[in-house]
């Protein structure tokens, strides 16, 4: 059974705030009243997809930037929409029958878009499916809506990854004996440097062998330069919003080896996406496999 309470707060007490059905994972700042009077980057992402924007604040933000700018961005953003599901697919297809979605936003963005469970239980119809977000309202438009003990919708900060790793949330459900596959995919440009680097060092040493990592990343690959939200989302809303270039993001899979064609722009992964421009992407996508430690420790 579901239980309540009210979040824990890693920000100060001040303000009107309200209390949620379910139990963080970690601790995350609490929810306001007026959460709708600041823009969120999974808002933000689904008002791209949307080509509208949901809330003046969004609409804010939006209008800072060109028309050209903006059909650009949400050109990226329709192809990382479709990115997910293709390598949910070619996951589920090599096996990997558990996802750990780091930052999985809204489920319902746009219609012409299935959720990662429908990709992934197409294949594998028992998978096993954590989606994780910090934004509360993401959390809210997913409660409740999970139909087996084989998925769950958490709400955690991947500041504390090791905390989330471990909570109960996350390991009643995923199997470690067993590969998963972790998503993160547009949710790494939202820490720093060295929260993402740590962030990543704990989760490869959490993962199982044979696990796969999926990263997608925003990089400036002109004309699309999502960095010029960078300054935007943190007036607007104190968002840290970090495109990181091509030799920086393959740091982050720590040595694990790539699946063909390796760390690409994101329309370049999957020959589904037709002949795309690499400006078109907005950012770059990888897959690497977890090997087993005896391959490990010989590299």
């Amino acid at each position: 059974m579901r239980e309540s309470t009210d979040l824990r707060t890693a920000g100060p007490d001040e303000g009107t705030f309200y209390t949620v059905p379910w139990v963080p994972a970690t601790p995350v700042p609490r929810p306001r009243l007026d959460w709708h009077e600041t823009t969120t980057s999974a808002r933000l992402g689904r008002s791209l997809l949307r080509g509208r924007p949901e809330f003046p604040s969004d609409a804010k933000v939006m209008s800072r930037l060109s028309e050209f700018d903006l059909s650009r961005l949400r050109m990226a953003a329709t192809v990382q929409a479709h990115h997910n599901g293709r390598v949910t697919s070619h996951l589920a297809r090599r096996g990997i029958d558990q996802f750990l979605d780091l930052g999985c936003g809204y489920d319902w963005t746009v219609p012409c878009v299935e959720t990662l469970q429908s990709y992934a239980r197409r294949v594998l119809p028992a998978c096993r499916v954590v989606s994780v977000d910090i934004d509360p309202v993401v959390i809210g438009t997913r409660y409740g809506a999970e139909f087996s003990d084989e998925e769950t919708t958490v709400q955690g900060d991947l500041r504390h990854m090791e905390v989330l790793l471990t909570s109960d949330q996350v390991s009643s459900v995923l199997d470690l004996s067993r590969p998963v596959a972790i998503l993160l995919h547009d949710v790494l440009p939202c820490l720093n440097d060295a929260e993402a680097v740590d962030a990543l060092s704990v989760l490869r040493d959490w993962a199982p062998a044979g696990s796969a990592l999926s990263i997608t990343h925003a990089t400036d690959l002109a004309p699309v330069t999502p960095s010029k939200l960078t300054p935007l989302l943190r007036q607007a809303a104190d968002l840290t919003y970090i495109p990181r270039p091509w030799a920086a993001v393959k740091d982050l899979f720590g040595g694990w080896p790539l699946l063909e064609p390796g760390l690409v722009p994101t329309a370049r992964w999957s020959p589904q996406m037709g002949d795309l421009r690499d400006w078109a992407s907005g950012a770059y996508a990888g897959v690497a496999i977890k090997p087993a430690a005896s391959t490990a420790e010989a590299t």
